[in-house]
């Protein structure tokens, strides 16, 4: 594929798979630690932060959260945990 320069007004369009002839000027190839956004434009992505471990050592605490694990691939890996709040109830 030959090099071609033109301005791109932004890359809010997100990642595309598709062949560069139907790709929109505004989708990209990857996006790494980005987000877009109509109203900021390409931004960098926030960190995550790591809030607290879970108490395992009290009794019955396990029984109050919900724990999922995302495995992508080897090397992304995720742990979604939801805390019940049963005062809502």
């Amino acid at each position: 594929m030959a090099l071609l320069s033109k301005g791109i007004a932004n890359l809010i369009g997100g990642v595309s798979q598709q062949p560069d002839a139907v790709r929109f000027d505004n989708q990209c190839d990857a996006m790494d630690n980005a987000f877009p956004s109509v109203l900021e434009g390409l931004t960098k992505r926030m960190p995550t932060e790591h809030v607290a471990n879970l108490d395992s050592a009290t009794p019955g605490a396990d029984e109050d959260y919900f724990v999922h694990l995302i495995n992508r691939d080897p090397s992304e890996r995720y742990v979604v945990t939801v805390k019940s709040d049963e005062s809502a109830a």
